[in-house]
């Protein structure tokens, strides 16, 4: 990183937002920020520049993309036919080669066993090769199970390509069924889930987004919405500050009355709190699919409420989306018969990296507020079984 001084000539504003457009035009890939942060003063406003670059190139032959939180100029979508000449010539994929593609784009990391069993048949070698050799997918590592399968994901160039800024911009399945990349008898457990849910109504699909109000306290309810940027609730339960049998049955009743007047196919639910539970419970007992989000979780500790919580709605879902392999790992031991079981990433990290800058920067406020001048990390320790003194003791311990 370039230091201040007087002699340096990236000091002015306008030079700065020249050194970066430079840089973007001479780089063959595209560049994140803490590269081009590098290659600038310590002080410079990265996000500042990029937004004035955004608008200098907007509706220009040239503009500046955004890959997988990664910079990049690219030629204007509308003028790419110009260009097709001067393209090197892409030898066009089969359908099985493009069903394929979609599969693990959706299902990413995916086995070939697991991608076999969504297309119904069998996936030859030459498929997998040929996606390889035009660098759309790769390998990103074994699952943790018996044979220690390949797995497959997709690549930066094929977010290039189909000009994209990261993964969770895929169009929804209809979409895709309907320009002919996947066949419209696909099983109907092949689609995508995104813990965003303005991007999930921005594909179309009508959604009732329903809080319980489990947690009354302000900063574990409505300051989430906010800090979070997540859209206000459609229907909010108001449900009492009691003990969780009382709490159940209350959310129970109130979701059963809720869903009679509102058919849906599908109900989502979320980690592991008594919410999750009278939630699974109303919608099975509706006849409705459930798709646990954050599932496979175990501590092996049946004296937590949320253990409890989790194997019960593990148990009756029909789709079971886990944070890690080694959830699958735990739901596959369990032997259950969900439609759906695997590995769609980690929600608590996904919400980190779409909200990382605005955290970075109320940072340097708490610490001035708090007085905090050396360094220091947070933890939370709010579970009950954790609050005892010699657990406690433990903690603190563990921590030194």
């Amino acid at each position: 990183m370039i230091e201040e001084n007087k002699n340096n000539p990236l000091t002015d504003f306008s030079d700065q937002i020249r050194a970066v457009e430079a840089l973007l035009f001479a780089a063959s890939d595209p560049l994140d920020e803490k590269t081009l942060r590098e290659m600038l003063p310590v002080d410079t406003d990265i996000e500042q520049i990029m937004n004035n670059l955004l608008n200098l190139y907007k509706g220009r032959g040239v503009e500046l993309k955004r890959i997988n939180n990664k910079w990049m100029f690219k030629t204007a979508s509308d003028l790419s036919f110009i260009m097709q000449k001067e393209a090197k010539i892409q030898k066009k994929l089969s359908k099985a080669a493009l069903e394929t593609l979609s599969i693990i784009a959706y299902h990413q990391p995916v086995s070939r066993a697991e991608i076999e069993e969504i297309r119904g048949v069998t996936v030859s070698p030459g498929t997998i090769d040929t996606l390889m050799e035009i660098n759309w997918i790769k390998i990103k590592g074994r699952r943790k199970t018996p044979g220690n399968p390949i797995t497959y994901g997709t690549t930066e160039e094929f977010l290039v390509h189909f000009d994209l800024q990261n993964i969770k911009e895929l169009p929804g399945l209809d979409d895709l069924k309907s320009t002919g990349l996947l066949d419209s008898n696909l099983p109907p457990d092949m689609f995508p889930i995104d813990d965003d849910i303005e991007k999930i109504e921005e594909n179309n699909i009508n959604t009732l987004f329903i809080h319980t109000g489990q947690h009354k306290d302000k900063s574990m309810s409505s300051n989430i919405f906010e800090d979070l940027n997540i859209r206000e609730p459609d229907i909010y339960l108001d449900t009492p500050t009691t003990n969780m049998n009382k709490q159940t049955t209350y959310i129970v009743d109130k979701l059963d009355t809720l869903f009679d007047t509102n058919k849906s196919k599908y109900v989502g639910v979320f980690g592991d709190v008594t919410s999750t539970l009278a939630a699974a419970i109303s919608t099975k007992n509706k006849k409705m699919e459930l798709f646990h989000v954050e599932s496979g979780l175990r501590s092996r500790n049946m004296d937590m409420p949320e253990e409890r919580n989790r194997i019960m709605v593990d148990s009756i879902s029909d789709y079971l989306f886990a944070p890690s392999d080694e959830a699958v790992d735990n739901l596959n031991s369990e032997n259950l018969s969900a439609k759906y079981m695997g590995n769609v990433g980690n929600i608590i990290i996904d919400t980190l990296e779409k909200n990382l800058e605005k955290i970075l920067k109320s940072s340097d406020q708490i610490k001035e507020k708090l007085n905090i001048t050396g360094k220091y990390f947070v933890v939370t320790i709010h579970r009950p079984s954790n609050l005892s003194d010699e657990n406690l003791v433990k903690i603190f311990a563990g921590l030194k």
